[in-house]
Formats: structure tokens, C-alpha cells, sequence
């Protein structure tokens, strides 16, 4: 069924109970538990790869951007691509973007807004992540990769100025909420 909002509501947690006030389409619900209500504390397994100590915004004046489309890699019915944005004297910022679009071929393109997603979704981008050797699907990091940042919020859009040339736009968050936001625009180029 549809999801309804909720128009108004408390929620009150104190002595091993939780009492649950709101209201639903004018209807108002009242829920209680009584009962362990202890969240375990997972953050010693939860692992920080940002190297950031702070908000970022990287320098793209001088860089490359290529692309590649990778079709229903993930096989739900829409295309991925993936593209990364290098510096042409081989140092610096460096962006990689795994990002979903409801375009079936490569001439359709990529342009649009595309947000940060832990589900596979159409005009979403994949949060960044490692198996301990590769920085697979969205991250920042530097040629040497001593600083690296993978996204895990905000958004990232591709506008087509009409010229040949696109504009990327880059507002996210790495795991550490920093905000690491980036601008390039040029032509990019197919990874043959």
C-alpha cells in the first residue's frame, strides 16, 4: 500500500519503554513497547577510510575527464557508467563516479543529477568502497592517493552546455560528512 507521512509525532524513550504518539491522515495512534530497548554499539566495526580533516573543495581547472559505459552491469534494466576525472600533469584531485541513469545506450548519454544511493536506483551514484586493493565506484582521491575520500552522500550533476563541451558539478559528503564539492567542465573522452 501507499506510504503515508506522518503529520505529527512523539516518540518517548526512558525506563525499558518507548511510547509511540503520532498522526497519520488525521488519525491519531498511540503504540507502546516495554522491554529491552538497549542499541548495541557497532562503531568498532565500522571502518573510516577518509583521510580529510575537513570540508574540501579540489581544484579541477587542469584535468581530463573519461568515461566509460558499462550497460545493465548490474542487471536490474537501466545503464551504468563510470567515469574519472584525472589531472593532466599526473598530480592532484581526482574524482571516480559509478552512477546509474535510465538511458539504455551510450548516444542517449549521461546528463542529469544523480544522488548518492546504498541501493541500486536510476540517477543515483554508488557510494564508494574497497576490497582492500581497488577504490571501487565513487571516491576522491589523489594521484598518489594519499589523500582519498569515498562518497557517501550529496549529489553530482552533468549539464550539456551545447558546445561539446559538459559541466560536471560535485557536492558530496565522504564518511567523515565532509563536504568535498568540485567543478569541471570540458569535453570528455570515450575510454577506448
Amino acid at each position: 500500500g501507499a506510504i503515508n507521512a506522518f503529520e505529527s509525532g512523539t516518540l518517548v524513550v526512558e525506563n525499558g519503554k518507548i511510547t509511540l504518539d503520532v498522526v497519520i491522515d488525521g488519525e491519531a495512534h498511540h503504540v507502546e513497547y516495554v522491554g529491552n530497548t538497549t542499541i548495541p554499539d557497532n562503531q568498532s566495526e565500522v571502518t573510516v577510510y577518509s583521510t580529510l580533516d575537513g570540508d574540501y573543495e579540489a581544484d579541477l581547472s587542469d584535468h581530463t575527464l573519461v568515461y566509460e559505459c558499462y550497460g545493465d552491469y548490474y542487471e536490474f534494466g537501466y545503464t551504468n557508467w563510470m567515469f574519472v576525472i584525472t589531472p593532466n600533469d599526473g598530480d592532484g584531485d581526482c574524482f571516480q563516479f559509478d552512477f546509474i541513469t535510465d538511458k539504455k545506450t551510450a548516444e542517449e548519454g549521461f546528463i542529469g543529477e544523480y544522488i548518492s544511493s546504498d541501493y541500486l536506483a536510476i540517477n543515483s551514484f554508488i557510494p564508494g568502497w574497497t576490497d582492500n586493493v581497488h577504490l571501487l565506484c565513487s571516491w576522491y582521491f589523489t594521484v598518489d592517493q594519499s589523500e582519498l575520500a569515498p562518497f557517501r552522500g550529496g549529489k553530482m550533476s552533468i549539464k550539456d552546455n551545447g558546445d561539446g563541451t559538459i559541466t560536471v558539478d560535485i557536492d558530496v559528503k565522504d564518511d567523515l560528512r565532509n563536504r568535498i564539492t568540485g567543478t569541471w567542465t570540458g569535453v570528455p573522452q570515450a575510454n577506448n
